[in-house]
């Protein structure tokens, strides 16, 4: 009769101990945050990272110290900074915006010393539409919009001297929405044409600034009909351009210029190579983000 009580706490143990090693944990469910918007990953297959240029002789050795550009973006695909290096000479250009326009600073290096900061105010009384520009050197640039909103003209005053100032005029001519032509004066002489198909620029003409209207140099550009995606950032021509015939008038000598891609599978260039009258005569590697 003793062996009951021991036989029952036994059983007893044995049902707890089985209760413990069966229970499993009650883990809440995870909850869903409903409050904040989902994250958008914003596209950057089309910003342009890095520009590193090589310039070549005829043998193909190196000539001059390479060029570097790097660009930086913020979430809005705004340019926040460009880093531009040429031998010892460095820019870096630093971008902030507001809500009527934008700012820039130019910190300029030679040798590894600070040589200058350019402050530059862009104001816009609607978004991309700049207004005038004016700097801390003294600088000021109006824009101006005909009535289909397109630039009509850009009027700049470069330097702080009263006395002395150069007058720089832009003058665009239109054929309904297309640009046509770009004029250049200064200080009333002629300086430079530009003409324009489809956005892009194909063919100029030089003019020398101590004689007026007397032509230097001719220019015609030719294009692909490849998209330049995000090198509109170096250059805003929307195609990629396929070559260039240059006439010096002077010398009555003549020029060509080939231009070659490399482009990888997301249709963006890597390699760029400048071919003028030399094989390699510029050469381009290109990074993206």
């Amino acid at each position: 009769m003793k062996l009951i009580p021991a036989l029952c706490i036994f059983l007893l143990m044995l049902s707890v101990s089985c209760k413990k090693s069966n229970d499993q944990p009650n883990t809440p469910p995870s909850i869903t945050d409903t409050t904040k918007p989902p994250a958008v990953k914003v596209d950057t297959s089309t910003l342009l990272k890095s520009m590193l240029g090589y310039f070549y002789d005829v043998s193909g050795t190196t000539i001059t110290d390479s060029s570097l550009m790097v660009w930086k973006y913020d979430d809005q695909r705004r340019i926040v900074q460009l880093i531009t290096k040429f031998a010892k000479h460095i820019d870096t250009l630093f971008y902030s915006y507001s809500g009527n326009g934008y700012m820039t600073d130019d910190h300029t290096y030679n040798n590894g010393s600070l040589t200058g900061i350019l402050h530059t105010v862009y104001y816009q009384h609607l978004q991309n539409r700049t207004d005038s520009a004016i700097t801390n050197s003294g600088t000021s640039t109006y824009f101006y919009y005909n009535q289909s909103g397109q630039d009509s003209l850009v009027k700049q005053i470069i330097g702080t001297s009263t006395a002395y100032p150069t007058l720089v005029t832009i003058n665009y001519f239109y054929t309904g929405q297309n640009l046509d032509s770009a004029i250049v004066r200064q200080n009333g002489k002629l300086s430079s044409i530009a003409y324009y198909t489809n956005g892009n620029m194909t063919g100029s003409n030089l003019y020398s600034l101590d004689t007026n209207n007397v032509l230097i140099t001719t220019a015609q550009m030719t294009y692909t009909n490849i998209s330049s995606g995000g090198l509109y950032v170096y250059s805003n021509a929307s195609k990629l351009k396929s070559g260039g015939t240059f006439f010096n008038v002077s010398s009555g000598t003549t020029s060509f210029e080939t231009d070659t891609y490399q482009i990888d599978a997301a249709n963006r260039v890597t390699v760029w190579t400048i071919n003028e009258n030399q094989p390699y005569f510029q050469k381009y590697l290109l990074t993206w983000y």
